[in-house]
């Protein structure tokens, strides 16, 4: 990730959202790559989408935010960005 000077003011959150076909895994694997988690909390956040339907997986300005994001849907997982 590149450090970019935010042009949108605010925090940004990332949210996966459940779906019926990635694998915890899947899911583990690309929250630790992408959002540089620890097996812990990834797991976690795995287990609290399957069960609510989706997870906050990283805060930060909206240029990172979109970073992120967008590097999570090329892994293929179902994500969401909003303003918090």
């Amino acid at each position: 990730m590149s450090k970019k000077k935010s042009t949108k003011r605010g925090k940004y959150e990332v949210f996966v959202l459940n779906d019926d076909t990635h694998s915890f895994g899947e899911v583990i694997s690309a929250l630790m790559e992408v959002c540089g988690q620890n097996r812990f909390q990834a797991e976690q956040c795995a287990v609290i989408t399957h069960n609510t339907g989706q997870c906050s997986v990283f805060i930060d300005k909206h240029d990172i935010s979109m970073e992120i994001y967008e590097d999570l849907v090329k892994t293929g997982l179902n994500c969401k960005i909003q303003k918090q």
